[in-house]
């Protein structure tokens, strides 16, 4: 599923995850969907953090819940209104911005990734290969789909919740 990346409405595991989020400020969660890549790659878990709108900045990945599903996209503009500050989102392999997500309605903002036995924190800009690599993948699901089986991934949806922080 190319246009969501996160946890599917599956009850039990997204109110778990919901639940960590809140009682502990963070989050570590097992991801699928391709709407992140080449950034972030099935299976990859990630780290969410709470943090205040107020330190939302363009760039930054935050995790935000639509129709009973979760996101993990990209800040591309933040707009503060008299009444609310919205933010434009989307996935770096989407071909198009998401409907604009109010900054109050953010549950978190990705702080690592886990690859291999480290946590690394992702820029918050692309390098101009991994905007290739991204503008192709929007333009191509059969393009995505040969990324992925490149990497020998599979698309199996796995959600791990934790509340411990990475190591320093």
């Amino acid at each position: 599923m190319r246009s969501s990346f996160g946890i599917e409405n599956e009850g039990s595991k997204r109110e778990l995850a919901l639940s960590v989020l809140t009682a502990h400020g963070n989050c570590r969660l097992k991801l699928f969907g391709t709407s992140m890549l080449p950034t972030i790659w099935p299976e990859e878990t990630v780290l969410v953090e709470v943090r205040p709108p107020s330190e939302f900045r363009v760039g930054d990945i935050v995790f935000f819940e639509r129709a009973g599903r979760f996101f993990l996209h990209r800040v591309r503009n933040i707009r503060i209104g008299v009444y609310a500050t919205m933010l434009t989102t989307r996935g770096d392999a989407m071909p198009q911005d998401d409907i604009q997500v109010a900054a109050s309605s953010v549950l978190g903002v990705l702080v690592g990734v886990r690859r291999g036995d480290a946590w690394v924190a992702l820029s918050k800009t692309l390098s101009w290969t991994s905007r290739v690599l991204a503008a192709l993948a929007a333009r191509s699901t059969l393009l995505a789909r040969l990324v992925l089986a490149f990497r020998n991934r599979s698309s199996v949806v796995r959600v791990e919740v934790s509340p411990e922080a990475p190591a320093a």
